[in-house]
């Protein structure tokens, strides 16, 4: 009678794991396109990495962004109007300058990066449509709850495509 349970637990007692890849880091690009000419008249890029911080538990993540570039058809009226910005839980955090290495700390949680853009004097606060989801140093997809595969280069970065009307 208890051959069978001692049987049972030594067969089930061996688990296989299998390590899975997590996304620390992403790479962020944009493009503005004007509805009425269908043209690009703005875009940007940047990487975004993402490292745990063990001596904050209110904010355990570190943002890194770095090589941002971008490009405008007229740089004299079409510019960015102020750094980058990931809100998260109602708060709005952001980088302090707009062409340099920013770090940030940020809270567990999703967010969905604001890009401050002038266009005439205008300023507007296109939305990515990249929606993260930042936990102890790993990015997540927050639409989905899924894992961003490193190994398939296709999901670390998204591409974000505008079409703006108001501004012209």
């Amino acid at each position: 009678m208890f051959l069978p349970f001692l049987v049972l637990v030594f067969f089930a007692g061996p688990v296989i794991t299998a390590k899975v890849p997590v996304c620390t880091g992403l790479r962020y690009t944009g493009t503005f396109v004007s509805c009425e000419t269908g043209k690009e008249f703005y875009s940007y890029g940047f990487d975004l990495s993402v490292s745990i911080n063990p001596n904050n538990s209110t904010f355990p993540n570190k943002l890194r962004i770095t090589n941002y570039e971008n490009w405008s058809s007229d740089p004299d009226i079409i510019y960015p109007g102020a750094p980058i910005i990931f809100p998260t839980k109602g708060v709005s955090i952001q980088c302090s300058t707009i062409n340099e290495t920013c770090l940030l700390d940020f809270p567990n949680g999703s967010t969905q990066m604001l890009y401050p853009l002038m266009v005439n004097e205008s300023l507007g606060y296109p939305q990515s449509n990249a929606a993260i989801f930042i936990n102890n140093g790993n990015v997540f997809d927050a639409y989905y709850g899924g894992l961003l595969d490193p190994i398939l280069g296709d999901r670390l970065g998204w591409n974000d495509r505008k079409f703006f009307t108001c501004f012209f």
